[in-house]
């Protein structure tokens, strides 16, 4: 990978990442988290939104954060920040590759519940 697509890579993260902790947590609906990759089928099957109707077409894919895709970027940061996260569906924990998005997500929950109990 060219040095500068991955700085620009990089910054596109971060960029996400910190529009999504500095937005506003709500909770309308739900929205199932996980690695959407129909060549990995132990990630993409693993997910519940295959296999409970009330979670039909309430996905989306992690790795959609890095996206340079404008509307991409901004459908995660709206997802995220308006709904509520079901995380998993094939190996997310114990990554590497996870571990920036998790700890976004355990500090989006944290700031959202800080805001709930007024502290």
């Amino acid at each position: 990978m060219n040095i500068f697509k991955s700085i620009k890579r990089n910054l596109i993260k971060r960029s996400v990442i910190q529009s999504i902790l500095e937005k506003e947590q709500h909770n309308n609906d739900v929205v199932n988290i996980h690695r959407i990759d129909k060549k990995n089928i132990g990630d993409f099957y693993c997910a519940p939104h295959h296999y409970f109707d009330v979670l039909k077409g309430k996905s989306l894919d992690i790795f959609d954060y890095k996206s340079e895709d404008k509307e991409v970027k901004n459908h995660f940061i709206n997802e995220i920040s308006e709904r509520s996260l079901i995380i998993g569906g094939g190996g997310l924990l114990n990554r590497d590759g996870f571990v920036m998005q998790m700890k976004m997500f355990e500090n989006h929950c944290l700031l959202a519940e800080h805001e709930q109990l007024d502290i």
